[in-house]
């Protein structure tokens, strides 16, 4: 291939990686907009009956009632940007937002905010989140280090419990807290000192992604997608209940699990559920108490109800108006008034992107199809 031939077709390329903003004049002077993605669904949970997915680190909510979506971020809502985790605390009605730096905030049904900066503040380097575990009034928030136990109630950590593991998730049950870390599984008694780490008991050697309660039984999901009974005390168990799932969930007293292209409804460990899926991968599954609300990489957020032994769908594909990744590197304007932005990265450490062109027009987000380098047989 000639140079000249190689120059065009890299900068057909680059031309490919303009993402062409129009019709943003209608924004006052002084004034912002964001440009969230709220593709690539991580997360969803139901709370002041709306339903929350948490999408490439942002957050929106659908009303199944009367269809309606909103998109929250920092400039008309919450207190900081890329969140990583969600969990809803029925005892206080608050939806708990933990963000990338630690910062957490709690969402309320009338969209207030009250937020807790203590973790995000703190002299510790790592501020990762792993899990967020209810109990009552309190958050057990798994983090690289131990646990952070967050008082939902007076708003404020209450205590850190410091293992020297990273904690995958937590639990309590029986007033003990259990403790998925990369060093087996730990237990303590909430009566006694856990900021003592000799009064932590460690019960299993092996490493597990989750632990949970289903059916009055402990289960944990090891890291070959396989979910293992364990006996009462967190040691190991003799079998497993299933193996080879993808997505797992609880909610409404059910074990959710998602295997190949089916969705499996446990209501009990020998009784369940089984059903076909239309679309497969699967990002998130939960159950409201009406519908099951299945989140897919490219269609969003979707819900389904059980009708004649089937799955029905019956909301298709919700996904707030936005860019389809959150990947900008570069912006000019060109000479005709548009806002041209380049994705991706200087690549210096080694980070591969998806090559995705994305165009607002009209305020309406629209993209070219992600098969670029199938055409080209270049990398981009």
């Amino acid at each position: 291939m000639s140079y000249h031939l190689n120059k065009r077709i890299l900068t057909s390329i680059l031309i490919l990686f303009l993402v062409i903003l129009k019709s943003i004049s209608n924004i006052a002077n002084g004034e912002w907009r964001t440009h969230l993605s709220y593709h690539n669904p991580e997360k969803s949970l139901a709370a002041f009956g709306k339903i929350y997915s948490l999408c490439s680190g942002s957050i929106y909510s659908y009303d199944p009632e009367d269809r309606s979506i909103q998109t929250f971020d920092k400039i008309n809502t919450l207190s900081d940007s890329k969140i990583v985790q969600i969990a809803y605390s029925a005892s206080e009605k608050a939806i708990i937002l933990v963000y990338d730096n630690g910062n957490i905030d709690l969402l309320y049904e009338d969209n207030d905010i009250f937020n807790i900066p203590d973790f995000h503040i703190s002299d510790l380097s790592d501020k990762t989140v792993n899990d967020i575990y209810i109990h009552n009034r309190y958050a057990y928030l798994s983090t690289n280090f131990g646990v952070i136990v967050l008082n939902t109630y007076k708003k404020e950590i209450s205590n850190s419990f410091y293992l020297g593991y990273s904690v995958n998730s937590s639990i309590i049950r029986e007033e003990k807290i259990f403790c998925t870390t990369t060093n087996g599984i730990f237990s303590g008694n909430l009566s006694d000192n856990l900021l003592d780490f000799s009064n932590w008991i460690k019960t299993n050697p092996y490493s597990f992604n989750k632990i949970f309660e289903f059916d009055n039984k402990l289960f944990a999901l090891s890291n070959d997608n396989k979910v293992w009974f364990l006996n009462s005390n967190g040691s190991m168990g003799s079998e497993t209940l299933i193996t080879g799932i993808s997505s797992l969930s609880l909610s409404q007293k059910n074990l959710i699990v998602i295997k190949d292209s089916n969705i499996i409804i446990y209501n009990t460990i020998n009784t369940y559920n089984q059903f076909s899926l239309d679309n497969y991968p699967v990002s998130f599954v939960f159950f409201d108490g009406t519908y099951y609300w299945i989140s897919y990489p490219d269609s969003g957020l979707n819900g389904y109800k059980i009708v004649n032994n089937s799955l029905k769908k019956v909301v298709q594909g919700v996904i707030p108006n936005s860019p389809k990744r959150n990947y900008f590197n570069y912006m000019d304007f060109s000479p005709d008034g548009r806002l041209l932005v380049v994705g991706g990265s200087l690549n210096y450490s080694g980070v591969d992107y998806e090559g995705t062109v994305m165009i607002l027009n009209d305020n309406s987000w629209s993209y070219f199809p992600e098969n670029i380098k199938e055409i080209t047989q270049l990398n981009y």
